[in-house]
């Protein structure tokens, strides 16, 4: 059972981020901030966001705490690999207690890091009912994540879902904007073109 000041710490960071999600559309900040306060929410050793590309098909790391040299950011997992693959496939949040003997893992990740994964937390993070990525956290300790940490985790992805949303809406309006101005633009130039032309 947690203690009441680590549980009202896990709210202070939840709070946190849903502030940052609100104040800012800087989405890239967003999502390294999330994926740090998801580490803190569950005692992790890492954790890592992986955002669907394309049509779907494929996942590509976003953020990686402890992954100084980008090395995660080069590799895309497709649909279906690994533990990520998995809740994209299920759109389900897992909760594995020893990758290294769970058939759905995919080791060639700690190849590439170095980094031994045994516990590990994986939830979908949605937008507008859509899968758009999958918030991991990963520990080097057998056993280690519980239901209660499953709930964390998964409000954090909600943070990150709404972030996403956002910055889409953000990004469309803006495209609006600038598409209005230049109609309205071209619209005054073709105006004042007639207007020499009849005045001739």
């Amino acid at each position: 059972m947690e203690t009441n000041e680590r549980h009202v710490e896990k709210l202070r960071i939840l709070v946190e981020l849903a502030s940052l999600v609100n104040s800012t559309l800087d989405t890239h900040e967003i999502r390294r901030r999330a994926v740090e306060a998801a580490a803190r929410l569950v005692d992790a050793d890492r954790a890592s966001l992986l955002l669907i590309e394309g049509a779907g098909s494929k996942m590509r790391f976003e953020i990686a705490t402890g992954d100084e040299d980008d090395t995660l950011q080069k590799i895309r997992l497709v649909k279906g690999q690994g533990i990520a693959g998995f809740v994209a496939d299920t759109c389900e949040p897992v909760i594995i207690a020893d990758a290294q003997t769970d058939p759905r893992y995919f080791s060639g990740l700690d190849l590439q890091s170095g980094f031994v994964t045994r516990s590990m937390l994986a939830v979908p993070v949605m937008s507008r009912g859509k899968l758009v990525g999958i918030l991991e956290a990963m520990c080097m300790r057998p056993n280690v994540f519980s239901e209660e940490d499953r709930k964390m985790l998964s409000a954090a992805a909600d943070q990150v879902g709404i972030a996403i949303e956002n910055a889409r809406l953000y990004q469309r309006l803006r495209s609006g904007f600038f598409e209005t101005w230049i109609i309205a633009t071209c619209s005054v130039v073709i105006t004042v073109l007639l207007a020499i032309l009849l005045l001739k």
